[in-house]
């Protein structure tokens, strides 16, 4: 479903046209997704009658009845979002080891315990022959790593063959528990019931980490084909230094939701950025009851905590609201709080209580008839009957709004850490655009070795372009993924310095946009937050709206 902002004012020809350039750049990018498309009459109809307001007379769109991509306008999918994309999963290109496995009498010689495991030696010095420069962790640094991210035991992907570590897909690899490393020498201790080649590559399989790849490229594609941001990722506005707040703070609340787009709010801990996201949730839903509200952060805690703090609030003001939270069937024995509260399995319990309206009783039959299937129309109808949603910007559920659900109002706690494939998706969700953040306190994850990635396809680019050799390789190794950055690079040419600093899309849009703002240090202010908060009781839940 494509979301257009509300309607202008009677008097506002420019907002009317507005509205009108979008939903015309919105049917451009679906014909060249679907080209056939565009010899329909109806759909020709729709766009000539969009083009047809304009007071030249000039057509926004014209369309080749033959399905040829349409003939005016700039293309929707900005090349250098899937680059940089790319250049933060490069990371994966780093655990990739070259291994033989050592043989019981050798390991025996070496004082190495052997009952129960496979011994690995690797070459953590070996180079990768396509990205001789990425810098290589020794194992004992990434079992470390790996040890204070999950409680579980890694999975290694064992191959004869140099290995994709990209794709998801294991072929014809091997997998084996990863149970301990030496302390100091390049030895991999792996159960032993699997049997395992003698010589190969070893990397770090985990599926979590694979959903979440692909779910990245999802969002990038997505955002780069959205016309919500077509203007600002192909002809930006320049940079323009930050001298005073165009808003008092008393009307800051006003301005954004009055903003049609993305507004930018940036502030050092303590300056009452989650209060300002609770304040603009509470007027919204208070001056529009059917409105939705979709709460985002990179992360849980930080999720969790403004989802509490809006929760409370409402609550204490009485505001109806309905709040979904989702979590992922491995997260939800861990929540607290008011994410246990508005979790699937709440709501679902919640909603399976409730009788039958009169006259509707008879279902109550059928619903009895399928059970089975119950508990799962009833978290999708939680979903769907929410206004205020809840989840991270990686979600499994923000892969299910892409294109199907718009948001009134979209919130984003903490955006300074995210990379452009954790965060633009998510402004083209809504008609209005809160991103809260700090661009002075800690960048996204793990920056400088996303420089690196940059560096290391465009020395594996040039490379290829030198040796067919080299080229038929990582072919043959990357498939698409080679072949999209190929073809990214050959018709657009190396990043300029411009497109890098998308790395920090926060900090990027906040030096450029003029719907800004910067909170600053306040005893007042901090002593009006903290006793609205003393007011609020963060586990409770409030009550419903009759019909909700």
């Amino acid at each position: 479903m494509w979301f257009l902002p509300a309607p202008p004012s009677p008097g506002s020809d420019a907002g009317r046209r507005a509205d009108l350039r979008l939903a015309r750049d919105w049917l451009r990018a679906e014909l060249r997704r679907f080209p056939g498309h565009a010899a329909d009459r109806d759909v020709v109809g729709v766009v000539e009658a969009l083009g047809a307001d304009r007071k030249d007379s000039t057509p926004f769109l014209r369309v080749d009845r033959s399905g040829s991509a349409p003939a005016r306008g700039t293309a929707l999918a900005p090349s250098f979002l899937a680059q940089l994309t790319e250049a933060e999963l490069a990371e994966r290109l780093s655990t990739v080891y070259r291994y033989r496995r050592l043989e019981e009498d050798e390991a025996r010689r070496l004082g190495l315990p052997t009952r129960g495991a496979h011994i690995l030696e690797v070459d953590p010095q070996s180079e990768d022959p396509h990205f001789p420069d990425v810098e290589r962790p020794s194992p004992q640094e990434v079992w470390d790593a790996l040890l204070d991210d999950s409680r579980t035991t890694p999975v290694l992907a064992l191959s004869r063959l140099l290995p994709n570590p990209l794709d998801e897909r294991l072929g014809a690899a091997v997998t084996a528990r990863w149970i301990g490393v030496h302390d100091d020498q390049p030895f991999l201790f792996v159960r032993d019931d699997a049997a395992l080649p003698a010589r190969g590559f070893a990397r770090l399989h985990h599926r979590g980490d694979d959903v979440l790849m692909t779910r990245k490229r999802t969002f990038t594609r997505f955002a780069g084909e959205h016309p919500a941001l077509s203007a600002l990722l192909v002809r930006p506005p320049p940079s323009v230094a930050f001298t005073e707040n165009p808003h008092h703070r008393e009307g800051l609340v006003g301005a954004v939701l009055e903003a049609r787009g993305v507004f930018a709010v940036q502030g050092p801990p303590g300056t009452g950025k989650t209060h300002l996201a609770t304040e603009v949730v509470q007027r919204f839903l208070a001056t529009t009851p059917a409105g939705r509200v979709l709460v985002c952060a990179k992360e849980h805690y930080a999720l969790d905590h403004i989802l509490a703090r809006i929760a409370a609030a409402l609550e204490r003001d009485g505001v109806p609201f309905r709040a979904w939270r989702a979590l992922s069937r491995a997260s939800r024995h861990r929540a607290e709080g008011a994410a246990a509260s508005w979790s699937v399995a709440a709501a679902t319990l919640d909603l399976a209580s409730r009788d039958w309206a009169p006259g509707a009783e008879g279902w109550a039959e059928y619903q009895a008839s399928t059970a089975a299937q119950q508990d799962q129309r009833l978290a999708t109808l939680a979903a769907d009957a929410a206004n205020v949603v809840c989840c991270t910007t990686t979600d499994a559920a923000m892969v299910e709004f892409l294109g199907r659900t718009s948001f009134d109002l979209v919130i984003i706690e903490e955006a300074g850490k995210c990379y452009p494939s954790e965060l633009l998706h998510a402004l083209c969700l809504g008609r209005t655009v809160l991103v809260i953040g700090d661009q002075r306190q800690l960048p996204p994850y793990q920056e400088r070795r996303t420089h690196d990635g940059l560096a290391a396809w465009r020395g594996a680019l040039e490379r290829a372009r030198a040796a067919p050799t080299v080229r038929s390789e990582l072919v043959e190794r990357f498939g698409d993924v080679f072949l999209g950055l190929e073809a990214l690079a050959d018709a657009h040419g190396p990043l300029s310095e411009n497109q890098v600093a998308w790395l920090r899309p926060f900090e990027y849009l906040f030096d450029r946009l003029p719907t800004r703002h910067r909170l600053r240090s306040s005893s007042v202010w901090k002593r009006r937050c903290r006793a609205s908060w003393g007011r609020c009781s963060t586990n409770g839940r409030s009550s419903i709206a009759s019909g909700s």
